[in-house]
């Protein structure tokens, strides 16, 4: 929680002064009337929420600057159902880590609570590196009133991100598949109708070709597809290297 302290003196801002404050839950309790309303709203869905749809070998997080375990493993689903080389996802930072022991479909929802649809296309080589280079202008812009989202989720693909190179010219290293990123090729990609939408200004993705929405909510693919996997680990990371100033 964020505490600003203002000091006026003859109606001008002469200090500003801020701090944080670390709350954690498990040092206030709930209340009671706040409990019971949230439990009223929960108990007709009760049975959906807490149906277990898989069971977690290890603790699968959620990273929202760097690459993410969470996503990795969605983007990895993707990519072997719908047959794709690349999948492409917004970087996000709600949601909690997914604890070792049984998935729940309600946590799944947590990480992934829009109602986003499964949309396969072809973007060119170019196309996706101006993608990734979108994402690091999100995360580092100009003006730090543009910053939105954060760094683009990726499966099927290792690249670097350099953020000491200037604007157009932070990614480098990209290869799909084990080979160097082809400018003019045409590759398959799978992401989802939020990103087609031109979320988080990755507007070079409705530029695509053959673009065809599915008809199938991105959350309850990935429902479906731990309950087929029943034990899910997290993926092996190291595609994204990301370089700092």
């Amino acid at each position: 929680m964020g505490e600003i302290n203002i000091i006026l003196e003859n109606g001008r801002i002469q200090e500003v002064k801020a701090k944080n404050h670390v709350l954690w839950d498990s040092q206030f309790g709930a209340d009671p009337q706040i409990a019971r309303f949230i439990d009223s709203l929960r108990a007709p869905f009760l049975d959906t929420l807490e149906m277990v749809v898989g069971t977690a070998t290890e603790r699968i997080e959620r990273n929202y600057m760097s690459e993410s375990p969470f996503d990795k493993l969605v983007g990895n689903i993707l990519r072997e159902k719908e047959n794709s080389e690349i999948a492409l996802l917004t970087g996000v930072g709600y949601g909690i880590s997914i604890p070792k022991g049984k998935i729940t479909r309600e946590q799944v929802y947590t990480l992934i609570p829009h109602s986003s649809k499964i949309v396969t296309l072809q973007l060119s080589g170019k196309q996706i590196l101006k993608t990734l280079e979108q994402s690091a202008w999100n995360i580092e812009p100009h003006n730090p009133m543009d910053i939105v989202g954060g760094l683009i989720q990726t499966s099927g693909m290792k690249w670097s991100i350099d953020f000491n190179q200037p604007r157009g010219k932070r990614i480098s290293a990209v290869e799909v598949g084990g080979q160097p990123l082809e400018p003019r090729r045409l590759y398959s990609v799978v992401t989802h109708s939020g990103i087609l939408a031109g979320a988080h200004r990755y507007n070079e993705i409705a530029k695509g070709k053959n673009i065809i929405k599915k008809n199938e909510q991105l959350n309850e693919a990935i429902v479906n597809a731990f309950k087929q996997m029943g034990t899910v680990s997290p993926p092996e990371l190291g595609d994204v290297n990301r370089i700092e100033k």
